[in-house]
C-alpha cells in the first residue's frame, strides 16, 4: 500500500510511498492521501513523502498544487524524499507557489523520520 499510517515514538506519521510512480498512479494515490489527511485534526499531520524516481507531466502539477493547498490546514510538517534533479525544481516551484513553509527535503528516510518525531 502506498499510503499508510505508521506510529513511532508516540507520533503518527502518514507515509506516502510514491516511488517510481507514473503521473496517473500518482494522481490516484494523491486522492487517497488527501481523503485520509482530511480526517485528521488541523495542524496535526506529519507526512513523509517519497517521490524517488516518480515522473511528472503538466497535469500532475495541477494535482500536486491542489493536494498541497488542500492539506495546508491539516499538515504540521512534511518531510520529502527523492526530490532531486527536475523533481526538485518542480517541488520548489510548487512550494513557492502555494506558500507552504512546513516542507523540508531530506536525503533518507531515517533523517526525515527523526526530524518529524522530534518536532514539538
Amino acid at each position: 500500500m502506498s499510503v499508510n499510517t505508521i506510529n513511532t515514538h508516540n507520533k503518527e506519521i502518514i507515509h506516502l510511498d510514491f516511488k517510481n510512480f507514473n503521473p496517473d498512479m500518482l494522481i490516484t494515490e494523491l486522492d487517497i492521501a488527501r481523503n485520509l489527511i482530511a480526517t485528521k485534526k488541523h495542524n496535526s499531520v506529519l507526512i513523509i513523502a517519497d517521490i524517488t524516481g516518480t515522473s511528472f507531466d503538466p497535469k500532475i502539477l495541477i494535482h500536486l498544487k491542489f493536494f498541497m493547498d488542500h492539506n495546508r490546514k491539516y499538515v504540521k510538517f512534511t518531510a520529502m524524499l527523492g526530490v532531486t534533479g527536475m523533481r526538485e525544481t518542480i517541488v520548489n516551484q510548487i512550494i513557492r507557489f502555494t506558500g507552504r513553509t512546513n516542507i523540508k527535503l531530506f536525503n533518507n528516510y531515517n533523517e526525515a523520520e527523526n526530524f518529524l518525531v522530534n518536532l514539538e
